[in-house]
């Protein structure tokens, strides 16, 4: 039998299809309000797309949102899965983080692919993809733009703040400085707070 792994994240909702440990089938869509819904389109789209009934694949859910995942036969911790996922692709890997929508998790790795120990960081969206998305927009440029410009910078603004509205007031006031600051300089700026949040 097929295992069909779904992680329903706060923004998005991912979907692996296993055969004999061999992956063959993945997506990434965005996750809609309602859990169970997300899950059941991004499902039913995944086996129709490799032509597999739903009796051929035993379900996993894992996530945010795994709670409420009513196509699920199992449902495993967020932490479990993200060890087991960077062991199956990266399996000299002890420490991982994982910047996820709202949270941020490290994870520290046995050398057989179990998790040995995590710490989880929620108190501010400032470190988070939510933020990213919201600099997204500030600075309207997309995601891949920020990534690329970041790498041009020649030094970084500096992002202090710890919360994300904070944040977002800085690098506005960045913007309308004059001069105003250079964009890949806020972007820098941006990434390196929020590796500071995650270190800390």
């Amino acid at each position: 039998m097929k295992a069909l792994g779904i992680d329903i994240g706060n923004l998005t909702t991912k979907v692996v299809i296993l055969d004999d440990e061999k992956i063959i089938y993945r997506s990434i869509e965005t996750s809609a309000d309602d859990s169970d819904s997300s899950a059941n389109e991004a499902i039913g789209r995944a086996l129709k797309d490799i032509q597999i009934d739903a009796s051929d694949v035993y379900v996993v859910a894992t996530g945010a949102g795994r709670k409420f995942v009513s196509a699920s036969q199992a449902q495993k911790a967020t932490t479990t899965c993200l060890a087991r996922g960077i062991y199956y692709f990266f399996p000299s890997v002890r420490t991982a983080m994982d910047m996820g929508g709202e949270t941020g998790t490290v994870i520290k790795i046995h050398k057989q692919g179990r998790l040995s120990d995590w710490a989880n960081h929620d108190k501010c969206a400032a470190g988070t993809g939510v933020f990213l998305q919201q600099v997204s927009k500030i600075m309207q440029i997309s995601l891949k733009e920020m990534s690329d410009l970041s790498l041009q910078a020649k030094r970084r603004a500096d992002i202090s703040g710890t919360c994300a509205v904070f944040a977002e007031s800085e690098i506005v006031s960045h913007i309308h400085r004059m001069p105003p600051t250079p964009r890949e300089e806020i972007i820098a700026g941006v990434y390196f707070s929020m590796v500071n949040r995650a270190m800390s």
